[in-house]
């Protein structure tokens, strides 16, 4: 028993460390590259979804646009992904300071700038919210809204 929570931890552990690596490194223009950007967002999603419960066809139909108003796991794994990738603040809302300078130094050069509009639009849905999970679920989900060809997220 103890070796399969220590298998657990050690696994969880090693995917948090290869995901710090991929934010930390140096990438060309100040960003990640799509390749890059996809390999990170699968780690988010590999510790975020089971944490959460959330299946992975939740998962894809959120980049078709299929926000679910009513399932309370999908909107709280949308709060997992922003907290893996340091954009709440102290009080788990979305911090604009820190999205916008996660999206500046790490976003692909081919979405940057539709990323920084959506979410310049889409910042104060989360004012109408007092969840942490609906605020970031009801961002997400009116950046998708806002340009659908360009939406990323894990």
């Amino acid at each position: 028993m103890h070796y399969k929570i220590f298998i657990i931890i050690f696994c969880k552990t090693t995917a948090v460390l290869e995901l710090l690596s991929l934010m930390s490194k140096t990438y060309v223009n100040g960003a990640m590259t799509m390749a890059q950007m996809e390999k990170t967002m699968q780690t988010m999603r590999s510790i975020c979804g089971p944490k959460n419960k959330v299946s992975n066809e939740l998962i894809d139909g959120l980049k078709r646009g299929e926000f679910l108003d009513d399932n309370k796991d999908l909107k709280c794994y949308t709060l997992c992904v922003a907290q893996m990738a340091g954009t709440l603040s102290k009080r788990n809302e979305i911090s604009a300071q820190k999205m916008l300078s996660q999206i500046e130094n790490l976003m692909p050069v081919e979405v940057k700038y539709h990323m920084q509009k959506a979410f310049e639009a889409c910042k104060d849905v989360q004012n109408s919210y007092t969840k942490p999970c609906d605020r970031t679920f009801f961002i997400a989900k009116c950046m998708y809204e806002f340009n659908p060809n360009k939406f990323i997220f894990p």
